[in-house]
């Protein structure tokens, strides 16, 4: 049947019966995979001998391969810790939905913003709608990346919270400061003794608790999609990917720093 060979990560892969190399785009790695009709042995692969299990599959790969020939699971087992998590962030897909999430934020705050926040008269059904829709499209931001790779449903949550969660931050620290004289009055008529500052500090840490939720729970909706759907495997994903993987991680670091730096000074501009 003949084998199909990474060469980025090393894992092999066993053609079926019915199966042809054309049928396979890329490895799950990224990489790309070499056909060849049979795998040979070297000297200096003697422990390419020693099967490794994938826990995921059960398939037998090559000890030497990071990644399952059969279902693309990663088999290397890092350290945990801040270091090994770091390596796991995808920065183009971090970018992209905060980007998006931002654009989100700014087209419900236009069209739905007054109605969630209780500044217009509207019924409890109309608000319960608006809220509702509010919340859909601000889902969006996270929803789209998550359409963008097959990514393991933990580390899409993880992505989805991290999009969320730094826009969210600013966005309500601009909207609840341009209340804050509103709320000194109210704290100091009905609160005393309670610092305004503590309830700032808390209802932005709620605040940014419910829009994390809203990033990952969209992030795994999109996961979820690819997987059943193999969006990933549609010409346009495949086109937008390749695009996107002309992009370095530097560049997509550099661009996500930026876009922070951006939000941040905005937000200060609106104190000032």
């Amino acid at each position: 049947m003949g084998y199909l060979v990474c060469n980025k990560c090393g894992g092999t892969y066993e053609l079926q019966e019915g199966e042809s190399p054309d049928d396979f785009e890329n490895c799950e790695c990224g990489g790309k995979l070499n056909y060849v009709e049979d795998i040979k042995p070297t000297p200096d692969s003697v422990s390419d001998k020693i099967s490794l299990k994938c826990p995921k599959c059960g398939h037998e790969n090559l000890a030497h391969v990071k990644f399952c020939g059969s279902c693309g699971k990663n088999l290397v087992k890092e350290k945990k810790g801040l270091k090994s998590l770091f390596k796991t962030l995808n920065f183009n897909i971090i970018l992209i939905g905060s980007t998006l999430t931002i654009l989100a934020l700014i087209l419900s705050k236009v069209l739905f913003f007054d109605i969630v926040t209780g500044q217009e008269p509207v019924t409890d059904s109309e608000h319960s709608l608006y809220a509702l829709i509010y919340f859909i499209i601000l889902m969006m931001g996270s929803f789209i990346p998550g359409t963008l790779k097959k990514l393991d449903y933990k580390i899409a949550a993880l992505h989805g919270g991290i999009i969320m969660i730094f826009p969210a931050i600013f966005f309500w620290i601009s909207v609840l400061g341009g209340f804050y004289d509103e709320l000194s009055n109210y704290v100091s008529s009905s609160l005393e003794g309670i610092s305004l500052n503590l309830i700032f500090i808390l209802a932005i840490g709620i605040l940014v608790i419910v829009y994390t939720i809203v990033g990952s729970f969209g992030t795994i909706i999109g996961t979820f999609l690819n997987k059943k759907l193999n969006l990933s495997e549609k010409n346009l994903w495949i086109k937008s990917e390749n695009y996107i993987n002309k992009i370095t991680v530097e560049q997509w670091k550099f661009a996500y720093l930026s876009f922070l730096i951006t939000i941040i000074l905005l937000s200060i501009m609106i104190f000032i």
